[in-house]
């Protein structure tokens, strides 16, 4: 008997449906124009990089933070680290996430627009295929 072959979940529009439910905030994977009205909010990224196990691969995602003001920046990194911990051995019908590990904590970035601020940080969440 012929094995199905293996598919892996698109990262992005999981991670924007889990951030979405979990914090509450708009979460783009490109910024709207109208990005000062939703703050705060999340921008995601997958990102190079990724390794294989038995069982699943690690994919690495950048989520960045976005607010008017630092002290609600740090307030969304706070959200973003409690979603991406509960994130952990669960997942949907459509994605299982073994393992989320904090690559890169949250720090501070620039951001293109001086009404915003943003800060950054890298997660490697270790995910399973699904079978088509």
């Amino acid at each position: 008997m012929a094995r199905k072959p293996l598919r892996w979940p698109n990262i992005e529009r999981q991670l924007i449906a889990w951030l979405t439910a979990q914090t509450s905030r708009p979460v783009f994977t490109e910024t709207p124009d109208t990005l000062t009205a939703r703050l705060p909010a999340y921008q995601i990224e997958r990102v190079g990089g990724s390794d294989d196990f038995e069982i699943g691969k690690a994919i690495q995602v950048e989520v960045n933070s976005l607010a008017a003001t630092r002290p609600a920046m740090w307030d969304a990194v706070a959200d973003v680290e409690t979603a991406m911990q509960l994130l952990a051995a669960n997942g949907t019908e459509h994605w299982y996430v073994d393992d989320v590990q904090e690559t890169f904590s949250a720090a501070v970035a620039p951001h293109p627009n001086d009404g915003v601020r943003r800060a950054t940080a890298t997660y490697s969440l270790t995910i399973r295929p699904t079978h088509q």
